[in-house]
């Protein structure tokens, strides 16, 4: 009997500790800013993000021209992200080297520059947006743990460009991204990315934007930015193209089609998808299972008592 109650005791454990937090904020990455505004024009920007489960594979391409003499800039690329080796740069064919400088540094760099950068590429202005409502929403625990948590500000990626007299130039920016992922709005995990797009104020000019979203066909998708969406052959593309930049772009997922009907389970019966359900469901079998013999054994008794009688 003790060897019953200790197993029960450790299923306990193994459910309770498998039980995930509703909502984690994982990467976010942003467009380059330059440490102080420049005369530089991005004439355009083609952004590709290929979607597969859990994992964004993202390249960014810039064209960039100096209309003025030879200079030497400086940009910030902020990174929050796991995959902090996956980064890599290329100008104009050339791989260029990068560091991670601390905010300290910059803010000192940038003197009264620095809040309104801080502003732009900080977490407090992630959004999110459900892939299946297509509307805006705040995932549990964002504000209260995430939001002002200084943790979760971004890494600086930091380097150096030389820009020719009256040149055009191609910047090539590669890296992989891990979802944030909200456990709780559905029976099936939401993935979410955000990326800073609004970096217009640094530049003489940037616009035309291009945006590629490549997710296979069977995921639930949502963009806060409008796009087409085409079929292009087992996958689905997001296209999106900016004239103007007014917002940072956020997009979402599920892996799978979901239903109305699991939809309408889970908001009403959410103890069906909880992590504890197979721990009460053997709880109540064992009750059931337990009245169950006690049932047996005093109508047993019972009917050994009428026939001593």
């Amino acid at each position: 009997m003790n060897k019953k109650y200790l197993l029960i005791f450790v299923l306990c454990i193994l459910l309770l500790g498998n039980a995930a937090a509703p909502f984690t904020l994982n990467d976010y990455h942003g467009d380059i800013v330059p440490i102080d505004n420049v005369d530089l024009k991005i004439e355009n920007e083609e952004i590709i993000f290929n979607v597969t489960n859990n994992k964004i594979e993202a390249t960014v391409k810039y064209e960039i021209v100096n209309d003025e003499n030879e200079k030497n800039i400086g940009f910030i690329f902020p990174v929050f992200s796991e995959y902090k080796d996956s980064f890599e740069i290329f100008f104009n064919n050339g791989e260029v080297e990068y560091e991670i400088v601390e905010a300290s540094y910059l803010k000192e760099v940038l003197s009264d520059k620095w809040e309104n950068l801080e502003n732009i590429i900080s977490q407090k202005n992630i959004i999110f947006i459900d892939p299946v409502q297509k509307n805006l929403y705040t995932p549990e625990m964002f504000n209260t743990f995430y939001k002002n948590n200084d943790r979760y500000f971004p890494n600086l990626y930091k380097f150096v460009l030389n820009f020719k007299k009256n040149s055009k130039n191609i910047l090539l920016i590669k890296f992989s991204a891990l979802p944030s992922e909200d456990r709780k709005l559905y029976p099936k995990s939401v993935y979410s990315y955000y990326y800073i797009l609004n970096t217009k104020e640094y530049y003489k000019k940037f616009e035309d934007i291009n945006i590629k979203i490549y997710y296979p066909k069977n995921y639930t998708f949502a963009s806060n930015l409008k796009g087409e969406i085409k079929n292009i052959d087992d996958k689905c593309l997001y296209d999106i193209h900016l004239d103007e930049i007014n917002d940072n772009l956020t997009f979402s997922y599920i892996n799978s089609k979901i239903s109305n009907f699991s939809i309408f389970l889970y908001k009403n019966f959410p103890i069906i998808y909880s992590s504890y359900f197979i721990l009460i469901l053997i709880f109540f079998l064992s009750i059931i299972i337990f009245i169950g013999i006690a049932a047996y054994l005093i109508l047993k008794f019972v009917k050994r008592k009428k026939r001593d009688v």
